[in-house]
């Protein structure tokens, strides 16, 4: 059986939001900023009446399916809310079908009733500030009575806010030069030290590769004992070969010696001889 659907205006899906929030502020087609910039509107946005728990809560009505699903606008009123709430006819959309980010409520066809469907995340963010001005300024109700010179102090006062506001904007726009100077400068830096470190890193891997290549790889060096063994290990053949050569070289010259003792003088020889000069010389 097929589930009829009344259609239901957007109008009457605010009036019952209205309702629902009837102790607290309640501001229907809520802007973010001043009509004159650039501005994102919210069906709904309501204030809870609560100075220990203060909670901001945004609606973006949808009457068709259609709009439902093509709708990407609504991302951008996370900013103005901790709690964010598709309201829709009853049953026009399933749960399910709402982003994580989002909540739901339907309105029965009397509009007498606002039900949760998916209770919204709750964020946490700053006090919107901006909207606020705009409630304040664009949305408060003026008293019937008036005089010219409270319509002049009105106007003096929107004019006040306003050479404010862009003197704001006018320093903003000054604080963000200065420090997009000082990001480039510090951009600069980190450029510099990274072609420094680039060309340390590019004389590193030169002497990395002469030193592999001779046997030693620096990001792995052997330990001192390791290293001792592994060189005397190498050297020990060669120390073999010397020490073989060495006692050749000793038993050569023992041969030698022992071959030239006949040719040495004798020491009767050596004592005449030195008798000999020494009469020559008296």
């Amino acid at each position: 059986m097929t589930t009829t659907i009344r259609q239901m205006s957007a109008e009457e899906i605010i009036a019952a939001l209205a309702r629902k929030h009837s102790k607290d502020l309640f501001v229907p087609a809520c802007k973010d900023g001043p009509t004159l910039r650039d501005y994102q509107q919210m069906d709904a946005w309501v204030m809870a009446r609560s100075w220990a728990h203060p909670q901001y809560t945004a609606y973006e009505v949808k009457v068709h399916r259609g709009d439902f699903l093509r709708d990407r606008k609504w991302t951008g009123y996370l900013l103005n809310c901790n709690e964010f709430y598709f309201a829709c006819p009853w049953k026009l959309i399933a749960p399910e079908e709402v982003p994580e980010s989002a909540g739901l409520v339907w309105v029965t066809p009397n509009g007498g009733r606002v039900v949760t469907k998916r209770k919204a995340v709750w964020r946490d963010i700053p006090f919107p500030e901006s909207v606020a001005r705009y409630v304040l300024i664009c949305r408060c109700r003026r008293p019937e009575s008036r005089t010219l010179e409270s319509d002049e102090g009105l106007h003096k006062m929107e004019r006040q806010w306003w050479t404010e506001f862009i003197a704001e904007e006018k320093s903003d726009r000054e604080i963000g030069w200065r420090a997009s100077e000082k990001l480039m400068k510090r951009l600069d830096a980190a450029r510099d030290e990274a072609d420094t470190a680039k060309s340390a890193m590019r004389k590193y891997e030169e002497l990395r590769a002469g030193l592999i290549a001779h046997g030693y790889d620096p990001d792995h060096p052997p330990s001192w004992n390791y290293g001792r063994d592994a060189l005397c290990q190498r050297l020990e053949p060669n120390l073999t070969h010397l020490r073989g050569t060495l006692v050749r070289a000793g038993n050569e010259i023992c041969y030698l010696r022992e071959a030239l003792r006949p040719f040495e003088p004798s020491e009767a020889t050596t004592a005449d001889e030195s008798g000999s000069e020494e009469a020559g010389t008296l």
